[in-house]
């Protein structure tokens, strides 16, 4: 349980930075896969989680520093 909560932390966290930075689509994946956190829908929190994986790997090659 603790992993989970801590897990929904982070995602709220990420979701507001990448809101900062005008990431507005991880900001909504972020956003749904604390939703189904909090409902307990851990596959499918999973799956945002990766889809947030592949969108910030997407995001890092294409703005290197």
């Amino acid at each position: 349980l603790k992993d989970w909560t801590m897990l929904g932390v982070e995602l709220h966290t990420l979701k507001g930075t990448a809101g900062n930075f005008g990431f507005n689509d991880l900001t909504e994946i972020s956003k749904q896969a604390e939703n189904y956190l909090k409902h307990k829908e851990f596959h499918k929190a999973m799956e945002q989680i990766t889809e947030l994986r592949e969108k910030c790997i997407i995001i890092s090659r294409d703005n290197p520093q």
